[in-house]
């Protein structure tokens, strides 16, 4: 019977004070958003190698918003993959999306192309965090992963 009531309190200590916890927590948006791009770009490369199909990141910066799409998807099929795309916390911000022959953009979409060769386009992702910190991410074509630098890189700097 003892053992029955120190479990309730213990539950009834847990289930108030996990809350409380968890928001005062710090999180750092930026860092999970870092996180998830890595992973998505390393996948998009297996992916579009293992099925042999060309996919696309699309980036919208307008909408802070990322989702992602292979050649043979019909319209809706793109539509309910932008629906479902990953939506950046409101302190993470893409400042521009640089790539070789198109140079910079900051508004508006910008794709970055994956081959059915296991290549991708050749991109640099600049990101700014609520602090002010900067983040830029390097996507290399014959490179598996994502290069990641907390300072603003650009391709003039060799």
């Amino acid at each position: 019977m003892e053992l029955i009531v120190v479990t309730c309190l213990l539950s009834l200590f847990l289930m108030f004070s996990i809350p409380r916890l968890q928001s005062a927590m710090p999180t750092d948006h930026l860092n999970a958003t870092v996180r998830w791009m890595i992973f998505t770009v390393s996948e998009l490369k297996n992916i579009a190698v293992q099925n042999d199909r060309f996919y696309t990141l699309h980036i919208d910066m307008d909408h802070r918003l990322m989702w992602f799409a292979h050649e043979a998807m019909t319209d809706a099929e793109i539509l309910a993959a932008k629906k479902s795309g990953f939506r950046l916390p409101s302190d993470v911000h893409i400042m521009d999306v640089e790539i070789p022959d198109s140079g910079k953009t900051s508004s508006g979409i910008v794709a970055i192309a994956f081959s059915n060769r296991g290549y991708s386009s050749k991109a640099i992702i600049h990101l700014q965090g609520k602090g002010g910190g900067l983040v830029s991410l390097l996507i290399e074509p014959f490179m598996p992963g994502v290069s990641c630098y907390e300072r603003r890189i650009s391709f003039q700097e060799g």
